[in-house]
């Protein structure tokens, strides 16, 4: 049963668990994470706050992105890919701050989160998600807000990488980089993190080598981490 229009569980084959000893998420895939049925109904989202609701719409358009310009992409992850990030990003775009979608937008926004699920189950996240664990772990922020901080640095890096592609992306959403990197600003604004030379050494090193690094737009490694984790986290 899908309680929210973000992760797209009813059709990857991905979980999400913290390890207790550590506080960390981690995420596993298999086909068997695959659900055998799942209770698709718009409805299931009503009860969840402004808050939620924008974090995990969020969440979707992080999906659609980050699988967009992801290295394992294909014809038909971009199909879904596209037109996940275009419901979404109309309806947080028309949506006043502070107000509730109402339920011809919930039905969008839960479209676009299957959508947003299909693109993934094939390609999986890039560097957004994985950088964006220790945001939720040690400081609460929500899941779609914590990985969406992350996503204009995604965008800046997949126009200088793949320009071409960033073009068409941009074209079918019916957007372009500063007014959508604007709106994303807008909706996932955070308290201010502070990060030591330290914690973003732990943090850049984490998930280095894994395929959210290798599967982003360019060379993504630590020390492009670094670079990000810098940019965004040091007063």
């Amino acid at each position: 049963m899908g309680t929210t229009a973000g992760t797209g569980s009813e059709v990857t084959p991905y979980s999400v668990i913290t390890v207790d000893e550590t506080n960390q998420k981690r995420s596993i895939s298999d086909p068997q994470c695959f659900a055998l049925a799942a209770f698709g109904d718009p409805r299931y989202t009503e009860g969840l706050s402004e808050k939620f609701t924008v974090s995990t719409a969020l969440d979707a358009l992080s999906h659609c992105i980050e699988s967009y310009f992801n290295k394992l992409a294909d014809p038909m992850t971009d199909l879904h890919a596209l037109e996940g990030a275009k419901i979404i990003n109309g309806v947080l775009s028309a949506l006043p701050t502070g107000r509730l979608p109402d339920t011809q937008q919930r039905q969008a926004l839960y479209l676009a989160s299957i959508y947003a699920g299909l693109a993934i189950a094939k390609t999986g996240t890039c560097y957004c998600h994985s950088l964006g664990y220790f945001l939720s772990e040690r400081h609460g922020i929500p899941h779609g807000v914590a990985c969406a901080v992350y996503l204009p640095d995604f965008l800046e890096r997949a126009v200088r990488c793949e320009p071409e592609r960033a073009d068409r992306f941009f074209r079918a959403v019916g957007t372009d980089l500063k007014t959508l990197c604007s709106m994303i600003g807008s909706r996932s604004k955070i308290e201010p993190v502070t990060l030591s030379d330290e914690e973003i050494a732990e943090q850049a090193v984490r998930s280095s080598g894994s395929k959210n690094f290798l599967n982003s737009p360019g060379t993504f490694d630590a020390e492009a981490a670094t670079v990000v984790l810098k940019r965004l986290f040091t007063r």
